[in-house]
């Protein structure tokens, strides 16, 4: 899987890769295994490390959510709603409110 966004004004970009695997665990269910790489150019650079691992986090906690809601959807044989948000934009406005909220109680130690 591959994103990618940029900046509306400025030179700034995100592109994202990402692979995963589904394994079958001998107690019955699977495990997911994500491997990703991001790369960052332009200002958000600035933000630092562990802003930028607080986004990903988020950003990986919203896609396990989807990932999973799809897969119990499809195991019951039904599209509904997560069939409607295939494809569907993620809103990066409340990710980076949690994402800060998230940085900030790490760094004063709360986290």
């Amino acid at each position: 899987m591959v994103g990618k966004g940029r900046e509306k004004t400025g030179s700034g970009s995100v592109t994202m890769t990402m692979e995963g695997r589904v394994l079958a665990l001998d107690e019955g269910g699977s495990e997911v295994i994500i491997d990703s790489e991001v790369r960052l150019t332009g200002k958000i650079v600035r933000f630092g490390r562990g802003m930028i691992e607080s986004i990903s986090a988020e950003i990986f906690k919203e896609f396990r959510v989807r990932f999973t809601a799809k897969l119990l959807q499809e195991g019951q044989g039904g599209e509904g709603n997560a069939a409607e948000r295939d494809g569907e934009e993620l809103n990066l406005l409340p990710l980076l409110f949690r994402a800060f909220r998230s940085w900030i109680l790490r760094v004063f130690g709360r986290g």
